[in-house]
């Protein structure tokens, strides 16, 4: 029977030879050289890394800050240079030859030049910072004929002016002066050929027509009521209004015809009465009875 084979070794295969043996990772000793070589501070080396990392943060923060703070000045600057830009320089000023002025009629006492001469005080000034509401109160204040000013800013440089002249209706005589006034009652000056055309409003002294200071009272009021009621081609015809102390009217047409009106109630079917009869011959109309008017 044949024997099993071995592993052969190397005295197997040499007699001779010397067999020398050499320790192993899992045999060798394990040795220290305890040298003069200094140990890591590892507390050290801690604290200089964590040291290291808050200057870093604290850094990328100052940065950070100094990034906005630099942004927040370049949009204050910017924001400084337009507000300079809009309310200081001459970019959006004020030209006179940029004004417009409108609503005038060419028998006013006031000319569009007279207010864009009055306005020619703001020249330089930006737009924007113009008051329009003041300028406007201010040309009312200035001129009295004008009623009512409008102003719009017109860049960039204009100004548009549009205006409500007061339209005269009679004239008021008083110690020997006749002075325009309104449908509101407000005296203001007019042309001399306008202050010929208007019907005279002659008041006698007294409660009825008067208030204390002389200047106004229920006689003006009632004289313009009247001439407001009537149709205009008869208050074309009307040379003046007289208004008694006790509140009665009368009404002088230029044709030297008169009219009593009696007083001041149911005006409009007095103006309607008188617009039908007015064309029949007569000197005197009687309407304070509408309804039983009596032609003289």
């Amino acid at each position: 029977m044949k024997e099993p084979s071995r592993r052969r070794s190397a005295r197997d295969i040499n007699p001779r030879a010397e067999i020398t043996y050499v320790p192993t990772a899992a045999t060798a000793p394990v040795v220290y050289d305890d040298g003069d070589a200094p140990l890591a501070d590892l507390a050290s080396t801690t604290t200089v890394s964590l040291d290291e990392r808050l200057e870093e943060k604290a850094s990328e923060k100052r940065r950070v800050r100094w990034r906005r703070l630099g942004v927040v000045g370049a949009v204050l600057a910017a924001l400084a240079a337009l507000a300079w830009v809009i309310f200081f320089s001459p970019l959006l000023a004020l030209r006179v030859s940029d004004i417009t002025v409108s609503g005038i009629p060419a028998n006013a006492a006031v000319t569009a030049e007279d207010v864009t001469a009055a306005l020619a005080e703001r020249s330089g000034i930006p737009l924007p910072r113009l008051d329009t509401e003041a300028l406007a109160t201010d040309l009312s204040e200035q001129f009295p004929p004008i009623k009512e000013a409008q102003l719009r800013r017109s860049y960039l440089h204009g100004l548009e002016v549009t205006l409500t002249v007061r339209e005269p209706v009679a004239c008021l005589v008083d110690k020997g002066r006749c002075s325009a006034m309104d449908r509101d009652g407000v005296s203001f000056p007019v042309l001399p050929e306008v202050e010929a055309s208007l019907p005279r409003v002659s008041l006698t002294p007294g409660p009825a027509t008067r208030s204390e200071d002389g200047n106004d009272g229920p006689g003006i009021r009632i004289a313009l009521d009247v001439l407001a009621s009537l149709k205009e081609d008869v208050r074309a015809q009307v040379a003046g209004v007289s208004v008694s102390d006790s509140g009665r009217v009368g009404l002088d047409l230029n044709s030297g015809q008169k009219v009593i009106w009696g007083d001041a109630q149911r005006s409009d079917l007095k103006a309607a009465a008188l617009a039908t009869v007015i064309s029949v011959p007569g000197q005197v109309y009687d309407v304070s009875e509408p309804t039983a008017v009596v032609v003289h």
